[in-house]
This record gives structure tokens, C-alpha cells and sequence, in this order.
């Protein structure tokens, strides 16, 4: 038990990676990563470049993940729970049975629970296949709305990189996606999007202004030390997504004008291009950023019940380069 709450307690502390760990190695290799105050007491000499806790990185994701977005609640919980302090003296004591024991095992993994959750639905989410409301109306098939696409992709965007740096255990890592990729049907290439996509956040070294409008915080840095192997194939790279929204028409004397119905369109070839291109400014890759953050503004904004909802739809035809 007093292990387990270790290990539940370095979801609340805050770890470091060194600048320099491309080039160390020797008896240092295998500390590239650790506690941050440790870290600077061990190896002062090394710069130490101190990371967001895993609890403060749910509690963004708490902010940016959609209210609708079906983990939300599960989300909450979870943000709930770490901010619990779990005492090893109320954890050891009096624990004459099981009945007592097991109750209190339960309370030390239940953080560890939600997280591996949490990224278990989000990697195996598929609502172009599972989302009967979707295809009971045949003019919205092959779509979701924006807010699940978004939840999806902010779900693995804030918490995979804690699985791969053993800052959580026991729960789904990148290359866990990539298995799930490998095996996914063809009849649907969501997963495939939702992974690419929070793979360009994960990596890209996006700009200030770039990440205000994007609306997250800096992930470049610690994501070089993860393999990020990407998985592709043909069935993806045919594919493209459409961004459908509706903006206010223009004000009448009495009421409000018809809604104008915006599309932007990518294709998943652009996008793969995005994701390998070195040059964030690049004449190649402009379009799948402003691409990127208009969708991320769209997934923001506050709309009247009787706007609809944006959705974004996928099709196996790439839209024209």
C-alpha cells in the first residue's frame, strides 16, 4: 500500500527533462527524466527543464474538453481525485481483513483508473461507426459533431505523453494507438484522424500567437524524448475532412438573417505533409494551419440554441490540392 500511494503521488509532482538529454549518456543515460528538485540537486551541472504535473495537465484538459463530449464527467473525476491527499497512515491502519483492505486499495488506483480509462475510450472512440443518432439521418453520415472530434483529440493530446514517460502507469501508451491503427477497419479512418491530429499538437513547435489561437498550452520539448512512430495507409491518405459550420447571416430590422453555411475542407495527404514538415511557416503547410486553427476557434465559440452545432464530416475522395 505505501507503494502504490508513491506511485499515485508523482501524479501531483513535478518532474524535469534535461535540454541536453540527446547527448547524455553513460552513468546518466537513464536519468534524462526525473524529480525536478532531485534532478537539480544530482546533476547541477544539467539544465533542468521542469514539466507540468500530470494533475495540472488534467486540469487543462478539464477546461478545453466540451461539456457535451461523453468522457467530460469522467474528466471531472478524475480532476476530483487528485485533488485529494491520500494520508500512508490512514491507508496501513487497522486493516485487520480484506473487507477492510480492498475498499482502500480501491481509493490509492482510482486515479490511475480514470486516466487509463479516460485514453482507453478516447483511442477506441469511433462515432462514425457506434453513434446510431449519426446515422439515423442520412444527410449527417459519415460526421460527428466538433465537439466529440475535439474531446477525442484533447483526451490522447493531454494525457498520452504521461503514459509514455511512466509518469502514469499502467495505461495505454503511443504505441498502443499505433496497434489499434493496425487493426482498425477500413470502413473508418476516425482513429487515424484523431491520432494524427493530436500528434501535430503534441509536436509541432507552434508559436505564441499560433497557440493562442490554437487554445493550448506548449507540448514541444519533452514530446522529442517519445517515439511517435506515425501509422499510415492508403485508406487514410484518400481520405479528407470537412469542417461544416454555420455563421449568422446579416441583421434584418426585425430578426436575424439566414445562416450562412461555411466548409473548410483538408485532405489527409495535406495533413500528413503538416505533421513531417520541418517548416511551421512554410508555404506547404499554411493552409493545414490555418485549417488547424479554425477548427480549434470553431470548437470554441459560444452559439444560441438555434444555431446548429459544427460538424465535421469525412469522405474517402481527397478534396483538390
Amino acid at each position: 500500500m505505501p507503494e502504490l500511494l508513491r506511485r499515485r503521488n508523482r501524479l501531483k509532482q513535478r518532474f524535469a527533462y534535461s535540454r541536453d538529454w540527446k547527448i547524455i549518456s553513460g552513468p546518466l543515460e537513464m536519468e534524462k527524466i526525473g524529480l525536478y528538485e532531485d534532478m537539480k540537486e544530482k546533476h547541477p551541472t544539467l539544465q533542468w527543464v521542469p514539466m507540468p504535473t500530470v494533475q495540472e495537465r488534467v486540469d487543462q484538459l478539464y477546461k478545453r474538453i466540451p461539456s457535451s463530449h461523453p468522457l467530460c464527467s469522467t474528466v471531472q473525476e478524475l480532476c476530483h481525485e487528485l485533488s485529494r491527499d491520500i494520508e500512508e497512515e490512514n491507508l496501513t491502519r487497522c486493516l485487520p481483513n480484506f473487507n477492510s483492505l480492498f475498499p482502500r486499495l480501491q481509493q490509492v488506483l482510482r486515479a490511475h483508473k480514470l486516466h487509463a480509462f479516460i485514453l482507453w475510450k478516447a483511442i477506441h472512440s469511433n462515432p462514425l461507426v457506434n453513434d446510431n443518432a449519426i446515422h439515423s439521418n442520412p444527410c449527417t453520415e459519415n460526421s460527428t459533431t466538433l465537439s466529440r472530434y475535439m474531446g477525442d483529440v484533447f483526451c490522447i493530446t493531454y494525457l498520452i505523453n504521461q503514459s509514455n514517460l511512466r509518469l502514469v502507469e499502467g495505461g495505454p501508451t503511443n504505441a498502443t494507438f499505433i496497434r489499434e491503427l493496425r487493426h482498425q477497419s477500413d470502413s473508418s479512418c476516425y482513429q487515424s484522424w484523431v491520432y494524427m491530429h493530436s500528434s501535430i499538437l503534441r509536436v509541432k513547435p507552434f508559436t505564441t500567437e499560433q497557440r493562442d489561437r490554437l487554445g493550448i498550452p506548449e507540448f514541444f520539448g519533452v514530446s522529442e524524448m517519445i517515439p511517435n512512430d506515425c501509422h499510415i495507409n492508403e485508406f487514410f491518405l484518400s481520405s479528407a475532412m470537412t469542417l461544416v459550420y454555420n455563421e449568422f447571416g446579416p441583421l434584418g430590422p426585425a430578426y436575424r438573417g439566414r445562416d450562412v453555411v461555411r466548409l473548410r475542407d483538408i485532405s489527409a495527404r495535406r495533413l500528413f505533409a503538416f505533421f513531417v514538415s520541418s517548416d511551421i511557416l512554410g508555404e506547404t503547410t499554411r493552409s493545414a494551419l490555418e485549417w488547424f486553427c479554425s477548427v480549434h476557434e470553431e470548437a470554441r465559440k459560444v452559439r444560441p440554441m438555434t444555431v446548429r452545432a459544427p460538424v465535421v464530416r469525412l469522405c474517402s475522395r481527397p478534396v483538390p490540392e
